[in-house]
């Protein structure tokens, strides 16, 4: 799957199903670059693909992973808190959340009731890239 995304204001159930499909993901915290410059960050991701849904929402996914890379590009700023230094990788809970001008994530995992790992972007428009690892080679 490559999918690119860019637009000013994306619709609701398009952003909703976005986070859906990075929902459980697993986040490698030492390969996440978030780059002043160009205003962007990337996440080396393995995503876990929904495989059914059902009419009250829940998901269940696949235990199969899938290695991606997400980049997230017109950041205007960028909050990541990371309070347990020791982990490698975390789970996103709930996946992404989407809201007029940001982006946010948070780790399924905790400490004293707070998230081990947060990310919160704040972007001038959408413009999202979600690239699996075996379309890398057709790039």
């Amino acid at each position: 799957m490559h999918m690119k995304l860019i637009d000013k204001s994306l619709s609701d159930p398009i952003l909703k199903e976005i986070g859906l499909l990075l929902n459980h993901a697993e986040v490698f915290i030492g390969q996440t670059k978030y780059d002043l410059e160009k205003k962007e960050l990337l996440l080396n991701i393995n995503r876990f693909p929904v495989i059914k849904k059902t009419v009250f929402s829940k998901t269940k996914h696949s235990k199969e992973a899938i290695k991606c890379q997400v980049v997230i590009r017109n950041i205007e700023d960028c909050i990541i808190e990371n309070i347990a230094k020791e982990l490698e990788k975390i789970t996103i809970l709930f996946g992404f959340h989407f809201e007029k001008d940001r982006i946010y994530f948070c780790s399924a995992e905790e400490n004293h009731g707070k998230p081990c790992y947060s990310i919160d972007c704040k972007v001038s428009e959408f413009d999202i890239e979600i690239l699996d690892k075996k379309s890398f080679a057709n790039q």
